[in-house]
């Protein structure tokens, strides 16, 4: 062979070479390196790479412009455009050291970016010190994806691991601008749920002055949760709240609510507690419990975030276990209450326990049925009456259908109350017995409409007249003993009729779905007393008169998303209404939209007043809400809310005042993509 020929093969060998990719095997994990031209020592231990350098190993991917790789040391010096992209992961760089088998290296002006959490993290210098572990000198961190980004954290140091990342000496800023300190920060760098360090909430408050709210959150497995604050306020002291939530096997599930403050204002510790749970041990066996505790009667006046919690009137909490049978229930329970406005809570009656027991409704015989109510209940206070009520109450109803379109049914039943009382007057045993008997006649017609409207194509209407008859009958003219609104005497001799409306639509939707949806509920009922001997239960404060009041009650939803409600109570004898009910919703499905609800609320000598909320996007960033309560008597505002909220990319903030008759509030609640709200303020 000629020495031309062999040098022409040398030539083709060289850029297969360089042209197709280099394994260089370790001991069991190979290296692949691919680059546009290498060269390499007399043994093949140090290889030099230029041009589309590519080094694959162990699912770790590094890219450069120029690569010196130490096979023995099994770890390579990139230069020019580099990336190293790992699990998602991607790091960009000028220069980077890395070895491959311990995952670890350096690179310099760096920019990181955390696939799974949408971490973006710039720096000086990034330090690889594991395989999703980074240490980062003078950085910035952001789950922001606009470039320049909206917000960002400048710390010293940064330290990520594979779920948090924690920082020292941090500035917050928004749009280049620096907003906020914070000494120490720790947030979740996975989608996950993770435990870290919160933002803290700022407020002013002209209860509480200045305070500030720095919750840290727990996540204690995948199915326990929770949330632990400290609360300063530089009014009242330092304050700590725990918010838990947990998941239990076979749909049981609980949360609990606690917080707790050192009132320097009042010099005492004050505080609340709030629990929920249930818990199935068998599909007949339950326990459910619902408890709400304060120290003292004006915490939620001083302390109540929520609206509605500031003037509450009382606590109660209950906890209870059903056992069901096929046809019977047992429920024994215990009732405790909280009064919030009175003088004190010794007069407050509890129940400790009641124990319930109903005989479901069974056949006895064709057409006839069984069924019972009855419990025991313990009341006890520090003050006034007490003592243990029996009360037993069969009832046996009958069906029958004697005409076409006719349904009738007929009841007769027996309560006997037993009673031990003392504390008061009344002590010692006592009972009376009720007699109810009942009979109740209705019809249901029913005709379809050909509607041809838009996507209305029929409309049905079916039309309920029913009149009943109840008589009830103590046989006595007071109850021996008087617990609760259960032994009020309700003697009566009630003929009721009534005539309920339904209007139902049938729509034809996208792609020939066909939807069914009411479109109006009007009822119209009124009752005539032969005995007039009790109120009308329905209308706080009427005269004992034979005729009760008309009662209408409507539900209106000509749109999807829109419904008015109505119910109201007129005197025939007063000729003007007793109560009256209107609320007005429009709720949209699209949680983005718009919202507003309308009510009015009114009863004769008790209320009178105006409640609106409403949530309107003025553009697409800038969304206003209000809440508002409104006395219409006095024309003062019993609450006022207003916030306007403003939503970015990746960032918002919301701006609200809170006016009640005896605080004011301003606060603002900024959020952040990746990192949740800041502060505890809903919108509506």
């Amino acid at each position: 062979m000629s020495p031309f020929s062999l040098h022409r093969i040398y030539i083709i060998l060289l850029a297969l070479l360089v042209l197709t990719p280099f394994a260089v095997h370790g001991e069991e994990r190979p290296i692949t390196l691919t680059a546009d031209r290498m060269t390499s020592d007399g043994d093949g231990v140090k290889v030099t790479a230029g041009g589309n350098v590519r080094i694959i190993r162990n699912g770790l991917t590094l890219l450069a412009d120029t690569v010196s790789y130490d096979r023995s040391a099994e770890s390579a010096t990139a230069q020019g455009n580099v990336t190293v992209e790992r699990k998602g992961d991607l790091l960009r760089g000028d220069r980077v050291t890395l070895n491959f088998d311990t995952q670890q290296g350096i690179i310099s002006h760096a920019f990181l970016q955390i696939k799974q959490g949408g971490v973006r993290i710039t720096g000086d210098e990034i330090k690889k010190s594991g395989d999703k572990e980074y240490l980062v000198s003078r950085g910035t961190l952001t789950m922001c994806e606009a470039d320049p980004p909206a917000w960002r954290f400048t710390a010293s140091d940064i330290d990520i691991s594979e779920r948090y990342a924690s920082a020292k000496h941090v500035i917050f800023s928004v749009a280049d601008v620096p907003v906020l300190y914070i000494p120490y920060l720790l947030v979740p760098v996975s989608r996950e749920r993770q435990s870290g360090l919160l933002l803290p909430r700022i407020g002013v408050s002209s209860k509480k002055g200045f305070f500030l709210d720095i919750p840290y959150y727990l996540n204690i497995n995948p199915s326990q949760e929770a949330t632990v604050s400290l609360d300063i306020q530089s009014k009242r002291g330092f304050g700590t709240e725990v918010d838990y939530s947990y998941l239990r096997p076979q749909g049981g599930s609980g949360s609990a609510n606690g917080y707790l403050i050192y009132d320097q204002s009042q010099d005492q510790l004050r505080g609340m507690i709030r629990e929920k749970h249930q818990e199935y041990f068998s599909p007949t066996l339950s326990f459910k419990s619902s408890i709400e505790l304060t120290t003292d009667q004006s915490f939620y006046r001083d302390f109540g975030d929520s609206t509605g919690d500031y003037n509450r009137q009382y606590l109660e909490s209950n906890a209870f276990v059903t056992k069901n049978g096929e046809f019977w229930s047992l429920t024994p329970q215990i009732k405790y209450v909280y009064d919030l406005i009175g003088k004190s809570n010794t007069t407050t009656l509890q129940q400790l326990p009641t124990i319930s027991f109903t005989g479901i409704k069974r056949p006895v015989m064709d057409q006839l049925f069984f069924s019972l109510d009855s419990d025991f209940t313990d009341f006890y206070r520090d003050k006034g009456l007490q003592g243990q009520r029996l009360r037993i109450a069969p009832l046996f109803t009958a069906y029958a259908s004697p005409l076409p379109l006719l349904d009738v049914s007929a009841w007769g039943g027996y309560r006997q109350s037993l009673y031990n009382a003392y504390g008061s007057a009344d002590n010692g045993g006592t009972s009376y017995g009720t007699v109810t008997t009942g009979v109740a006649a209705s019809s249901t017609l029913t005709r379809v409409y050909d509607a041809k409207q838009g996507s209305l194509e029929r409309v049905r209407h079916t039309l309920i007249p029913e009149i009943n008859f109840q008589f009830v009958d103590s046989f006595v003219t007071t109850p021996p003993s008087f617990f609760d609104y259960n032994d009020k005497l309700t003697n009566q001799s009630m003929l009721t009729w009534s005539l309920s409306n339904y209007f139902t639509g049938r729509f034809q939707g996208d792609n020939s779905v066909t939807e069914y949806r009411e479109l109006l509920y009007l009822r119209l009922s009124q009752g005539y007393d032969f005995r007039q001997t009790g109120k009308d239960l329905l209308a706080i404060g009427a005269e004992s008169r034979q005729f009760t009041d008309l009662r209408l009650e409507s539900r209106i939803a000509p749109l999807k998303n829109f419904s008015l409600l109505t119910d109201s109570r007129f005197s025939v004898y007063d000729v003007r209404f007793s109560s009256a009910d209107v609320t007005a919703e429009y709720r949209p499905e699209n949680a983005g939209s718009d919202t507003a609800s309308l009510g009015y609320h009114y009863t004769a000598g008790s209320w009178d007043y105006l409640e609106t909320r409403f949530g309107v996007h003025l553009s697409e960033q800038f969304i206003l809400h209000y809440i508002g309560r409104y006395i219409i008597p006095g024309s003062t505002f019993l609450e006022n809310m207003v916030a306007l909220e403003y939503r970015h990319q990746c960032w918002g903030v919301t701006f609200s005042y809170q006016h009640r008759p005896d605080a004011t509030e301003f606060m603002v609640s900024l959020s952040l993509a990746g990192i949740g709200s800041v502060g505890k303020m809903n919108t509506y």
